[in-house]
């Protein structure tokens, strides 16, 4: 025995206003005999597809670069060139970082020792007594150290 409700736009808008909960199970109702005629299908066949997907890129990659090892957990060993290309790199910008560190660093300490004699000069030619030679000797001094590059 079957039993059927034909509701129209109307008294299923009366339904639902009075219960909002009913409108609640007709839309899970109806979702559910959607999934269950139409997206079941359509699920098995998208998870193998992706599973496919999944598989042909691992290859891919086993293929590029290394292979992949373990029964239940996959681990990718990379190819002994990659290895060493990362290990260049690695050292290479390490090295370049570093080279650019000491220069710098080497610049900052030069700058400050110039100064420090400029000081100094200076200080020392405060009680010359004859003003022109001491700006001769301090002129002579900031072209010296001027000439003086890293």
């Amino acid at each position: 025995m079957t039993i059927q409700i034909k509701l129209d736009t109307n008294a299923l808008s009366s339904l639902i206003e009075k219960d909002p909960e009913f409108q609640l199970q007709i839309q899970q109702a109806v979702l559910e005999n959607i999934a269950h005629r139409y997206i079941k299908g359509v699920g098995a066949d998208l998870t193998s597809a992706v599973e496919a997907a999944a598989r042909l890129a691992k290859n891919e990659v086993a293929k590029e670069f290394g292979t992949y090892a373990g029964q239940y957990r996959s681990s990718l060993t990379l190819n002994s060139d990659i290895i060493a290309d990362i290990k260049n790199a690695v050292q290479s910008t390490t090295r370049k970082e570093l080279e650019a560190h000491v220069r710098a660093t080497l610049a900052s300490e030069l700058e400050y020792q110039k100064s420090l004699i400029k000081q100094v000069v200076s200080s020392e030619l405060k009680n010359f007594t004859n003003k022109t030679i001491a700006a001769e000797i301090q002129a002579k001094v900031a072209a010296a150290l001027s000439t003086i590059k890293f």
